[in-house]
């Protein structure tokens, strides 16, 4: 058998009307906004908005293709195409660095899940993840250089990933 167990409150019931007085007072702007910037902007005419990236990432890709072992220097990109960044954190190492750049890449991604893994069982679980994170985020936004955080990241990761006397509070 199941028995759902349930107590009802005071505090509960006039949490209730609050929580349900601010969803109806914001529910328009919210819509509004979802409607105008996330719909609007995303789904254009009919048609889906790349913001002009489509273009970007083929700009890339014949770069890649021209030069893929060692692509055409750091910032490249930028000299070559006017454009700031291709908008995608492997597309712009193989721009700029090529292949080396994508197995360079190919390591971080490692080297983050790793930490996950290593230090699951610890208080610090949560900042094992921020690196894993910040290549997803930094992979659709974002160039190589703004990748810096990630190198900052990796360090106290190293630290206690690797050093088996830490002690964790």
């Amino acid at each position: 058998r199941f028995y759902l167990n349930f107590n009802l409150s005071y505090k509960k019931i006039l949490i209730f009307p609050i929580v349900l007085g601010i969803i109806i007072f914001l529910y328009e702007p919210i819509k509004r906004v979802f409607t105008n910037r996330i719909i609007g902007v995303t789904f254009n005419d009919g048609g889906i908005y790349t913001s002009g990236r489509d273009i970007i990432y083929a700009e890339a890709i014949q770069m890649i293709k021209e030069k893929p072992l060692f692509g055409y220097g750091i910032d490249s990109f930028t000299v070559l195409t006017g454009q700031v960044y291709p908008h995608n954190l492997l597309l712009g190492m193989m721009v700029e660095v090529g292949l080396i750049g994508a197995v360079i890449f190919i390591g971080f991604t490692v080297f983050a899940i790793w930490f996950i893994f290593k230090l699951k069982r610890t208080p610090i679980f949560i900042f094992s993840g921020l690196p894993l994170y910040m290549i997803i985020v930094q992979m659709l936004s974002g160039e190589f250089y703004d990748f810096r955080y990630y190198f900052l990241w990796s360090i106290p990761l190293l630290y206690f990933g690797l050093n088996k006397k830490t002690e964790y509070v």
